[in-house]
């Protein structure tokens, strides 16, 4: 009787544990308002388009759909093997499922469960969708693939006729956890697809002896489409055959614009966006070095870039300044869509990335599918948000903003502390490994440095001598001075942070610490997230743990403690049992 009382006390401190983290990790849903989690620029808006899907990844649209209520719009891909479609009444079906093998079904895509389908394309002259996916074969080893359905050409339909997989091309080689096979295009009678390195030996990539680390380009049945650049007559079942362009790391984003392939690449601590040129090797060879070699864009840190497409000039859609960019779904650390204006006619950058939109709330969440719709651009955010919504939304113009908060109002602090290079110098706890040229910013040891300084009479008297100064920026910053002086105890620690943020000279003749270009607004954000004193900006316990547990961290926790608790009530019914039988 005491074995099992100890059993159902060990299950019930399981079962608190775990509804306690999952407890911590949601906001409360009467004050939730989904459209509070998205930041966009003014005149813009986010609606809810569909909903119901678990992991979507990527989104294609019909290029010419019908006019009948029932007609496909869109497909969306699912990472478990599931494609749906949806149709002009908002009607959702599903096109396909059960052609992916894989132990896991409903898990969240974390660890070893970070694999299945990604890329979507469409063939309306012929009547095809493509889908890319990795499975498990019978060893339980990952491999890539593709299928290609078979629908009504032009329209499409609501379910295929037909299928077709390309299984033998790519059996021999191994796939790996998030570095599969990835997007997919069509032009013509040929089709490219990305993909990854299979965390084989990064010289691999560089390899023709192999399909992983490349962009492929194959024919609509999945042979080598003439004229690729390494095809050689009487051997077109050579794995070179097929390859387009080499030396690539994990290629997750692909785009035809006018007959042009662009794509963007992750790499380690940063990605790169580039124009694939027929045979070029981009020379990914396992080092950071190696990432920016021969491409037009560097984007530092990583941002995670998924799928992408492009707006062209000549589209009605948004402003003018929006158009001819491409736009790109963001999974890295701060989820949201990103803009590369890049001039098609100089092949250079006309500016640095810059996000169209990002994710402010402090749930984990990753953007993996996005493509143009007929009235705006669509996306499809991995996770569910804490709501449980697992929806494809749209971005679409405005003449009042109506989603709450803007970019440059209210921008996300991980997101400044990246893209300030505040990492360079500076670590942050376990979260963020970075510099050691600056102090960490873990907030205790900060707080209790600050309270010594910023008290000393010392420190006090220097702000009367740079009073005196009548030189920039000093000159600027006397009324700033005075409200340190006349500010106390935590009120003096947020004063003196948001203008040492703003300009590191303010109360000094010269700083170590660069001028970044944070403007007030943004430096009152990062400060008040640094010192704790807002809880939107604190940083919770899950980010905190992000740094060293894998996967969503209220979930792995919850296990944790769980199995820590389920796995001691487990000794406890072995020990009464060994005692019994004694």
């Amino acid at each position: 009787m005491k074995t099992i009382c100890y059993l159902l006390v060990g299950l019930l401190l399981c079962h608190v544990a775990w509804q306690s983290t999952n407890a911590d990790s949601l906001p409360a849903l009467d004050s939730y308002d989904w459209r509070a989690y998205w930041a966009l620029g003014p005149g813009l808006k986010i609606d809810l388009d569909t909903d119901g899907y678990q992991y979507p990844t990527a989104i294609a649209f019909v290029p010419e759909p019908g006019d009948a209520p029932k007609d496909p719009l869109y497909y969306v891909v699912e990472l478990r093997g599931v494609v749906k479609v949806v149709a002009n009444d908002r009607t959702v079906s599903i096109f396909a499922d059960r052609f992916l093998q894989s132990e896991y079904d409903q898990e969240s895509p974390d660890g070893s469960a970070e694999f299945g389908a990604a890329g979507i394309c469409l063939d309306p002259a012929h009547g095809y969708v493509f889908i890319t996916f990795t499975y498990q074969d019978r060893e339980k080893i990952l491999r890539n693939n593709m299928i290609r359905f078979k629908v009504e050409p032009g329209r499409f339909s609501l379910r295929p006729v037909d299928h077709l997989k390309f299984t033998d091309l790519f059996l021999p080689y191994k796939s790996g956890v998030s570095h599969q096979i990835g997007p997919c295009q069509v032009q013509e009678d040929v089709v490219y697809v990305s993909v990854g390195d299979g965390f084989d030996s990064p010289f691999g990539s560089q390899s023709l002896d192999t399909l992983l680390g490349k962009v492929l380009r194959l024919t609509l049945d999945g042979k080598p489409a003439p004229d690729n650049p390494f095809l050689d007559e009487g051997w077109e079942e050579n794995p070179e055959a097929y390859i387009w362009a080499y030396g690539l790391r994990n290629p997750f984003s692909l785009k035809l614009s006018a007959g042009r392939l662009f794509l963007a690449d992750n790499g380690l601590a940063s990605d790169r966006f580039l124009e694939v040129e027929k045979g070029r090797n981009y020379l990914w060879d396992g080092t950071e070095r190696s990432i920016g070699i021969n491409v037009p864009a560097v984007i530092y840190p990583s941002v995670g870039p998924v799928q992408m497409d492009y707006l062209p000039r000549s589209s009605t859609q948004f402003s003018a300044e929006d158009r001819d960019k491409f736009y790109v779904a963001l999974s890295g650390r701060v989820a949201g869509i990103m803009t590369f204006d890049y001039d098609l006619e100089t092949k250079m950058m006309r500016r640095a990335p810059s996000y169209f939109m990002q994710a402010i709330g402090e749930w984990r969440q990753m953007l993996t599918g996005l493509a143009f719709g007929p009235d705006g651009l669509y996306f499809s955010p991995l996770f569910s948000d804490p709501d449980g919504l697992s929806p494809v939304l749209r971005i679409s113009p405005a003449p009042e903003r109506s989603t709450p908060g803007a970019l440059l109002e209210n921008p996300n602090p991980w997101t400044l502390l990246y893209e300030r290079g505040c990492y360079a110098c500076h670590k942050l706890g376990n979260v963020i490994r970075g510099g050691v040229v600056g102090p960490p910013l873990d907030r205790e040891p900060m707080i209790e440095k600050l309270n010594v300084e910023l008290n000393n009479p010392e420190y006090l008297a220097s702000l009367d001598r740079i009073d005196l100064l009548d030189e920039e920026p000093q000159n600027r910053f006397r009324a700033a001075r005075q409200e340190v002086r006349d500010a106390q105890g935590m009120e003096r620690m947020r004063v003196w942070m948001k203008y040492r943020i703003h300009e590191p000279r303010f109360d000094r003749i010269s700083s170590k610490m660069p001028n970044m270009n944070v403007s007030l607004a943004e430096s009152e954000r990062l400060t008040r997230f640094l010192l704790g004193l807002d809880r939107r900006s604190t940083p919770t316990w899950q980010m905190r743990v992000k740094g060293w547990l894998p996967g969503d961290p209220a979930l792995a926790l919850g296990f944790a403690l769980g199995g820590f608790l389920a796995g001691g009530a487990v000794v406890l019914v072995g020990l009464a049992l060994l005692r019994f039988r004694r």
